[in-house]
């Protein structure tokens, strides 16, 4: 858990991470009663935990609260109504918030992410060499925002 301290989350030096908001609790809801030691959080709110927690539309308003709208000079995401909010994955089926590793940064590492579920349409897109395109060293969001609505026809 300490770790998240080595990420953009829990940058305290940022006032709009989540840390330097309300630490833990501006991502995992509030933890003061749940574990408190008068009842060891026995008949208390359970905590958003991201992994093993069953409520995608928890999990993503979580992340929402904060990377719907701007923050400082990072534009919100259209999550609301994209093919991946539709299909009920979470944020966190591609992104690790408590991981000082950026895989979604990086064109190996995103494409592999990708690649569990878009395996098929990897293997069979086209390749741009022949235009001077490096198709193997591009990111899969170098075309495809996956943080938006479906287009339009």
């Amino acid at each position: 858990m300490t770790v998240v301290g080595e990420t953009p989350h829990g940058n305290l030096e940022n006032p709009h991470s989540p840390y330097s908001q309300q630490g833990c609790e501006s991502c995992h809801g509030p933890g003061a009663l749940h574990s408190s030691r008068a009842g060891g959080g026995v008949g208390q709110p359970l905590l958003i935990a991201f992994e093993g927690f069953d409520d995608v539309k928890e999990q993503n308003a979580a992340c929402m609260n904060c990377h719907a709208e701007t923050m400082g000079d990072l534009e919100g995401f259209a999550w609301v109504g994209s093919l991946h909010e539709t299909a009920d994955m979470t944020c966190q089926d591609c992104h690790q918030s408590h991981s000082n590793e950026r895989a979604m940064r990086d064109p190996e590492l995103q494409r592999d992410n990708c690649s569990g579920c878009h395996r098929r349409q990897i293997a069979r897109h086209p390749r741009f060499e022949g235009r001077g395109i490096e198709f193997d060293e591009l990111e899969c969001s170098a075309c495809h925002w996956v943080h938006e609505l479906e287009p339009e026809d």
